[in-house]
């Protein structure tokens, strides 16, 4: 299995703090590491097809869904804390 990165670690901890019930989206975790931790995001470069720090999001988000921390809404890229 390969290591989480910071910025995986810090938006997981982001998703673990929200209020139970709370909607979210992949943009707002990409807005979180942009504002916290820009020099982490650039330093992460880019990817053939997007920037790396947004697959570190989305891997966080999986992350949480099999710890049972968030459901699928139905709608792509939107999440509910549970």
């Amino acid at each position: 299995m390969l290591k989480n990165t910071e910025l995986q670690d810090a938006a997981f901890e982001w998703i673990k703090e929200l209020p139970k019930g709370e909607i979210f989206e992949n943009k707002d975790l990409y807005d979180l590491l942009e504002e916290k931790f820009p020099a982490e995001c650039n330093r992460r470069g880019n990817a053939a097809h997007e920037s790396r720090y947004k697959n570190d999001a989305r891997w966080a988000v999986q992350r949480a869904k099999r710890g049972n921390w968030v459901n699928a809404t139905g709608t792509p890229g939107r999440w509910k804390r549970i």
